[in-house]
Order: C-alpha cells, then structure tokens, then sequence
C-alpha cells in the first residue's frame, strides 16, 4: 500500500517499508541512508566482535617514558586517564610513546565531503579518540576549553561575528556566550599535551613506538556503551572505530575506495546483497541502502538487545528528543542535506522511511516522516 506524503516537492524521491503498517514505496530502491547506516554498524560490531565485547587501553613506564596504548579505544576521556595519572604521580616522565593500533588506515575516509572534515562532527580517526577528538570552547562555562588543555589559545577579538580557529589559536567573539565545536586535527600531539599538563605541569615529547615492560589496562568501554554513547548521540567517529575493530575481527581491509569489505561478507549471510557502505557513519553519500534491506537487518539485529537499547526514543532524548513522536518509537535518525531517514522499532516492530532529493528546508522532510510514524 503506497502511503500518501504531503508538503514534499514532487521531485522528492520517498522510500518505506512498514510492514506492521502494510505500507510500502519504493522500498526495494536504494537511497543515501546518512546516519541511519549506524544501524548496520552496530549489527556488525555485534556480530564481529560479540555483544559482551569490552575495549580497553594500555599503558607501562620505563624510566621516564610513557608506553601509551589507547588501542583506538572510542570512550577515552578525561576521566579515564585518571588512575593513570595518580599511577604517575611523582614520577618524572619526559615523554609518552604511543603504540598504534591501525597503522596504516587513513584519518578521513576518502569519500567524505571537504566541509564534512571542517565540522566537530567530522574529527579525524586516529588511535587516539580523545574526547570524540573534538573541542569545546564556551557553553555553560563561558570562554573555557574542553577538555581544559592550554593547546589551543583562546583571544577575545572585537568587532568578529563568529568564532574561528587557525592553527592553534581560536579566535572569539568580546562577549561571545555560545559554544562553539571544532574537531582536534592532531589528537596525538593533544593528548600528550594534556596529558603532560597533569602529569607534570608541561607537555610530553611525543613519538610513536611498541608497547615495552608489563602493560596496565585501563579504560574499559564495553561495547553496549559504545553503541549507546554512538546512536543516542549519532557520533560519526565512534561509529567508524566500530567499523575498524570489526574489519580487524574479520579479517578485512579498510579500503575506502569502494564498499567496505566487512559489510559485504557479513550482510550476505541475513542476507542483504543490497547494501552499499563505504563508511560506518553515513558520512558518505556513496552509501546506498534499501527500505526494505534495512528492515532486513533491523529483524536481524533483534537478538542484540544493546542494539535497540541504544536507540533515541521518541521525543525523549538522543536526537530524537525534540521530535514529537511516541515513545513507543526506538530509531536512529539519518540527515544530509537533501536526506532525512528515520529507521528502528515502532513498539518493537522494524520499520524504515527515507527521504533523498528533498527540499532545502529539512523540517518539511522531518514532519513528513514524523506523520508516517504517528500515523497520521
């Protein structure tokens, strides 16, 4: 049954697959899926790495350097550094090794947009996922940096009308009382900034290296926390760490020059031989999925409870917080410009609507989803 979508251009090209409805349109073509494609990077992790996976970091010292090993840990933060830094407390440490993890997998996947990696949203993906690799200047603390670090130098300009960064130094608005998010380009040199600012008051010299002595682990990130911290959130570099880890699992490459591998030999066996993922986020506008594929895979992922766990819930919180849906509905959001995609459980059962080609204005595209969704 083809569901009427009013308040669309008519060049506004419409896919859903909602059997619970019995409503169906072009559920069998492939669109640009933007964010929901974290629905099938959760199932892949899942799949990959198991349900109960926990990441973790590591660290050892001999004399006064630092064996650092984050291991590409996607939930380090300030506060999971801190038994570490009390270990160290009293040492002399001049410099910190870092051991990688992904040596050779780029910082950006090559088919995202120039502007996408100008934005906090679009940080690169190292090893090193520090904070999401992003900083926050202002908010609820005025003119503070987050994580507090004196790497970047903050100047109160007059006579600006927005916050701007060139190189290390950010430039700010007299006055300004936003926040203002701008990603991390070299997370390494950061953390062994911040780092040596704790350890002891001055930053550490950086190289890379091996892990040496006995290693202490620290910073345990269970999987469901990732997916939950990822999906709530949407975080674009959390959900391409996950898509490494499960490459690594499986015995993949990341090649970002065409359909991730990883994908392609783990959706064959739902099977979904419709899905075409470059990315783990939905960054990419070469992703393509079907409706009804990701349906598909929504059925397949019920047997993860983390995964629906981990959802937005409808006008409750993550990014669907301001929508005015029921909280029956646990779905991901996806937006590019142009794209809007809501995809998940309307009380417990799978459902997928996509907009691509849509108007300049993404609230018409929102509305006519949320109407789809509430039913009316």
């Amino acid at each position: 049954m083809k569901q009427p979508i009013t308040g669309l251009d008519e060049k506004a090209f419409v896919g859903i697959c909602y059997p619970s409805r019995r409503l169906s349109q072009n559920q069998q073509r492939l669109f640009m899926p933007a964010s929901t494609t974290k629905l099938y990077t959760s199932w892949l992790a899942c799949e990959s790495l198991g349900e109960d996976f926990v990441f973790h970091s590591e660290y050892s010292v001999q004399g006064g350097t630092l064996y650092l090993s984050p291991m590409a840990n996607p939930l380090l933060s300030e506060e999971s550094f801190r038994d570490l830094v009390e270990d160290l407390g009293g040492r002399r440490i001049e410099e910190v090794v870092l051991v990688p993890h992904f040596p050779h997998a780029p910082r950006y996947p090559s088919t995202w947009a120039i502007g996408d990696v100008r934005e906090a949203w679009g940080a690169p993906i190292t090893d090193v996922c520090f904070r999401e690799n992003y900083v926050t200047i202002g908010g609820s603390r005025g003119g503070a940096v987050t994580p507090s670090s004196t790497y970047y130098a903050v100047r109160k300009v007059k006579g600006i009308e927005r916050p701007s960064v060139r190189g290390r130094v950010v430039s700010v608005p007299r006055g300004y009382k936003g926040a203002f998010e701008f990603p991390i380009l070299n997370p390494e040199d950061f953390l062994a900034h911040w780092l040596g600012e704790r350890i002891g008051g001055r930053p550490l010299k950086r190289r890379s290296g091996r892990l040496r002595g006995a290693p202490t682990r620290f910073a345990r990130a269970p999987l469901k926390e990732v997916l939950r911290s990822m999906n709530k959130r949407s975080s674009n570099i959390l959900a391409e760490l996950l898509l490494r880890h499960a490459s690594l699992a499986r015995g993949k490459p990341i090649d970002y020059e065409q359909p991730q591998a990883a994908f392609t030999e783990a959706l064959h066996h739902i099977p979904v031989d419709d899905a075409l993922l470059y990315d783990g986020s939905g960054v990419s506008r070469y992703n393509l999925v079907s409706p009804a594929g990701t349906v598909k895979l929504l059925e397949a992922s019920e047997k993860y409870p983390s995964i629906m766990d981990s959802l937005p819930i409808g006008g409750k919180d993550g990014t669907l917080a301001d929508r005015k849906l029921p909280r029956r509905i646990h779905a991901k959001t996806g937006s590019l410009t142009g794209v809007q995609a809501l995809a998940g459980y309307d009380d417990g059962e799978p459902f997928a609507v996509m907009i691509n080609h849509g108007p300049p204005d993404e609230t018409v595209m929102i509305e006519a989803i949320d109407r789809i969704v509430r039913g009316r």
